[in-house]
């Protein structure tokens, strides 16, 4: 049993530094935004906001963990990625696929805490982020998908506090929308060569 403890702390310290748990914080607040421009809308409660921050650091766990096991093939042959966790042999594939699954169970269970009808937009949202580890496999607009992922974080929160979307939330969201991607824009530069050479798609890999 002790063994088995100590297995189980070492693959979950493994797949928190794979996915960068803290950089989830960094994320936060695009959050707290959508909820202080829902603020006056609606009366908040201590344990709704707290459900919305769960629900964000399991559904961000959920894509990033779904993204390593997707790509490990990808992350093994990319001097840049051989260090992650699975292509280096640290984070065993079955306990990744444990720990993701569980994540995704977590985002449709808390988001039911919020309100109980909003497990349907949470399944929604798991297919979307699903979706984001194929992209780059098709078409050069993958950025823009995980932009689009990422924006769609205000109007997710304004709905599950029972608000209105306002104007305000579809400039917030559109405005990290564009940010993201860009971001990833530039981010992908590192692997043009990679890319380009495996065939995977994205902006610098076809247009340098």
């Amino acid at each position: 049993m002790i063994g088995f403890l100590k297995l189980l702390c070492r693959q979950m310290n493994y797949y928190m530094t794979d996915i960068r748990l803290l950089h989830t914080l960094f994320t936060l607040p695009f959050g707290v935004i959508a909820i202080i421009l829902s603020w006056e809308q609606v009366a908040l409660r201590i344990n709704q906001v707290i459900l919305i921050f769960l629900t964000f650091f399991a559904s961000r766990s959920y894509a990033m963990g779904w993204n390593r096991i997707c790509d490990r093939h990808f992350d093994r042959a990319n001097p840049r990625t051989a260090q992650r966790m699975i292509p280096a042999n640290k984070l065993s594939l079955s306990w990744a696929i444990c720990f993701t699954s569980i994540s995704g169970v977590l985002v449709v269970v808390f988001s039911t805490l919020i309100q109980h009808d909003l497990w349907p937009y949470a399944c929604v949202l798991l297919i979307l982020f699903t979706g984001y580890s194929y992209m780059k496999r098709i078409h050069l607009l993958v950025h823009v998908y995980l932009g689009i992922c990422l924006g769609l974080l205000p109007i997710a929160v304004t709905i599950a506090l029972g608000a209105s979307l306002t104007p305000s939330i579809y400039l917030l969201a559109l405005a990290i929308t564009i940010w993201v991607t860009g971001f990833d824009i530039l981010y992908a530069l590192q692997d043009k060569e990679f890319d380009h050479r495996t065939q995977l798609h994205s902006v610098p890999s076809r247009l340098g």
